[in-house]
């Protein structure tokens, strides 16, 4: 039997909160704004709900939920962060004086490339 209100306090990650509230998950597991890149403190629906709502607000305008310019619009944002970790990699790789070609670099920073992607600051 469901308990009142248990839909709004699960924790797991549903695949529609990428595209009405535009997070993704990092490497903890915890909802990531693609925006501001920061975590959203719990994963209840109504706290995404509420921060897209304070935040973004003129997110719905610019790009309706179910439209070509929202899709857009994420597949940029989703090509700006590889970008960044891609660049992130390379610099490590140069820093440490290592080709692009040494798999044990690239393993060894693969766990950074994925914390980047999904907006992990640290």
């Amino acid at each position: 039997m469901k308990r009142k209100g248990e839909d709004f306090l699960c924790s797991e990650f549903k695949s529609d909160w990428t595209d009405n509230f535009i997070l993704a998950l990092n490497s903890c597991g915890i909802p990531v704004c693609f925006i501001y890149g920061f975590c959203v403190s719990h994963a209840p629906n109504y706290n995404l709900a509420s921060h897209f709502t304070t935040k973004h607000s003129e997110i719905n305008v610019k790009y309706p939920i179910i439209s070509d310019s929202r899709k857009e619009f994420l597949h940029k944002k989703e090509a700006r962060v590889l970008f960044f970790a891609s660049y992130e990699i390379a610099l490590l790789l140069a820093r440490k004086k290592k080709l692009f070609t040494d798999p044990e670099e690239i393993l060894k920073l693969a766990l950074n490339i994925a914390a980047i992607m999904l907006g992990d600051k640290n």
